[in-house]
């Protein structure tokens, strides 16, 4: 089958960017899924570690507001400069979960 997957990364001052986690558009079922690195402490201050934490929460939701494809879009639009949405690629998996952990192995973990 084939998926669409994007990175998505913070990119706060004075560090390198960090991939938080990675989206895979199954356009088949129009849902999107994600999976987040949990392991962010030391990673940002307080504030921001509370707005990355809420994250794959804040998009989940959006997705059943917007559906899977719209919430890309949105992301693709209106990410800030802190937290953006990586270029869209395809990628060939038996299923969406498999998708999700190749893309993750390869850009997160």
């Amino acid at each position: 089958m084939i998926f669409t997957a994007a990175v998505i990364a913070a990119h706060l001052p004075s560090r390198d960017p960090i991939n938080l986690g990675v989206l895979v558009l199954d356009e088949a079922t129009n849902r999107l899924h994600i999976r987040f690195r949990t392991d962010l402490d030391g990673i940002a201050d307080p504030l921001d570690l509370e707005v990355i934490r809420g994250l794959p929460e804040m998009i989940e939701s959006m997705a059943v507001e917007m559906g899977a494809l719209g919430v890309l879009l949105y992301l693709e639009d209106c990410s800030s400069n802190a937290i953006r949405l990586g270029d869209r690629v395809t990628i060939h998996a038996d299923n969406a979960l498999d998708a999700v952990e190749q893309e993750f192995a390869k850009h997160v973990a």
